[in-house]
């Protein structure tokens, strides 16, 4: 039986995100352990490495932010995975066995702006960290393309000059003023949650309407943040579980020897939707009032007649407004949201296949598995980290 791997993990745990990471990590471990872990969950800078030799590593597991911190942690000639690596660190060990979890920061920014595309929103805007950084820069240029691609501009919060960072205090001035400015319906991306919850504060401070004057669309899914808020924020799921259970593979492979990717990027973004976003852009209001109900209520049973009888129009009405507004049917619309549901559950979710099907709409786990592989060409095993 072979000695079991000690890991050294660098991963501070102050986002949801890097805890559903580390989570990740430590249930690879359970699985395929045992492993003994020494965690520095503060800031990489703070600690020192000379406790890895000591400790007998034999493989790390870091989040970096730069290439002075991969250089110093390839120095301990130690296997390595780094995560949220905007470039490939490869080269920074030599012979050192590395790979890299990386995000594709541009493809979270085109699910927002497709997000909102579909819910036929025509005025765009972007809010980024106040410092802005490269990778919030790159969630940007994603939204902002994909709203080009269909004819659109992207209004940016703009960042003052200068070396620090604006105070919030002051910063959200601007913020309110800049808010107030925008047209009506504007479905505003934020690139996280925390900044998300800035947003919505002023954004009622302005006395804008949420979702009906700004729709507003974080980042990271982080529940405690998002379903706190009035109204509640809808945002983009990271799957962070999925990455750091990747990451604990790679290492995995790097100490047995094994060839691996040196270059991983897991994410499959996915929205929660919530009530900062649960009115479309749809200017007709009896479709409009639809579409929030779908969003709404889209897991239970559903009766067409019921439903026209609900909004007080009759079915031919209804259908004749989606096929025009949307090009789609209702029935159509409402399939696509489970499906979008249920996805989001399979991917960033360990429950059953039986239970997301329950979650979300559909009568039994083959009956999900026929309309996934009707509407995608993959099974639910695909959408598994």
């Amino acid at each position: 039986m072979g000695k079991q791997p000690k890991i050294f993990v660098f991963l501070p745990t102050a986002t949801i995100l890097h805890r559903e990471m580390l989570a990740g990590i430590l249930s690879y471990a359970h699985q395929n352990g045992p492993w003994h872990f020494h965690l520095e969950l503060e800031d990489f800078n703070r600690q020192p490495l000379n406790r890895i030799r000591y400790w007998g590593c034999t493989g790390i597991i870091a989040l970096v932010r730069s290439h002075k911190e991969a250089r110093r942690l390839s120095r301990t000639g130690l296997p390595i995975v780094f995560i949220g690596a905007s470039t490939n660190f490869g080269g920074a060990g030599g012979d050192v066995a590395v790979a890299t979890v990386q995000r594709d920061e541009e493809a979270v920014g085109r699910t927002a702006a497709e997000y909102y595309i579909k819910r036929k929103y025509r005025s765009f805007a972007y809010v980024g960290t106040s410092e802005q950084t490269p990778w919030s820069r790159r969630r940007q240029i994603g939204f902002a393309q994909r709203v080009k691609e269909e004819g659109y501009e992207c209004n940016v919060f703009p960042r003052l000059g200068g070396q620090k960072p604006e105070d919030y205090a002051s910063e959200s001035k601007r913020l309110c003023s800049w808010l107030a400015a925008l047209p009506h319906p504007t479905g505003v991306f934020v690139v996280h949650d925390r900044r998300a919850q800035q947003i919505l504060s002023c954004a009622l401070e302005a006395r804008l309407s949420v979702p009906h004057d700004i729709a507003i669309l974080g980042v990271d899914d982080d529940q405690l943040l998002c379903t706190t808020a009035s109204p509640t924020i809808s945002s983009i799921s990271l799957n962070g579980h999925g990455t750091g259970v990747i990451a604990a593979e790679l290492l995995h492979k790097l100490i047995r020897g094994e060839p691996c990717e040196r270059i991983v990027n897991p994410v499959t973004p996915a929205v929660t939707t919530r009530e900062s976003t649960e009115a479309s852009a749809v200017e007709d209001p009896i479709l409009s009032r639809a579409l929030a109900l779908i969003e709404k209520e889209y897991a239970e049973a559903f009766d067409l007649d019921d439903f026209c009888r609900r909004l007080n129009c009759s079915k031919r009405t209804l259908e004749l407004k989606a096929k025009r507004i949307l090009g789609t049917t209702i029935s159509r619309h409402l399939m696509h949201v489970r499906l979008s549901a249920a996805k989001r559950l399979l991917a960033s979710t360990p429950l059953p296949v039986a239970e997301i099907a329950a979650q979300t709409g559909f009568c039994s786990p083959s009956h999900l598995g026929a309309r996934l592989l009707a509407a995608t060409g993959h099974t639910a095993k695909h959408y598994r980290p």
